[in-house]
């Protein structure tokens, strides 16, 4: 019962370091994506409040789906004045759309089933 146990915690652990690793690489992405001088403007201020907001210890994950609305905003804008975003821009929100979709969506599920069973308990 014990082994069981310890490779239960073991292996969420694991988990969470690797969770923490992809986390770690997305913020490395959006710092140097800060200092390429190829990126617009607005595209900028959005990183920029991104890295300030996860800085400040808000939770990553509705912060970057903030992130992920407002490029994708951004992105309607530029579209409507025939313009697009920043190629490498455009690969981050790839890299983070799917990031988000494959690790954090399951997180948030994860947090959203621990409140329910608390609600009803």
């Amino acid at each position: 019962m014990l082994i069981l146990w310890y490779k239960k915690s073991r292996s969420a652990s694991i988990k969470k370091d690797v969770l923490q690793a992809k986390i770690d690489a997305v913020m490395v992405d959006c710092y140097n994506l800060l200092l390429n001088p190829d990126i617009k403007d607005e595209e900028r201020e959005l990183l920029l409040h991104f890295k300030q907001e996860i800085e400040n210890k808000h939770d990553f994950s509705r912060t970057a789906y903030r992130l992920n609305r407002d490029l994708q905003r951004l992105s309607l804008k530029y579209l409507q004045d025939k313009k697009g975003l920043s190629q490498p821009v455009r690969a981050f929100y790839d890299s983070l759309n799917h990031f988000m979709k494959n690790e954090l969506r399951n997180n948030e599920i994860a947090k959203g089933l621990i409140m329910a069973s608390g609600i009803w308990l």
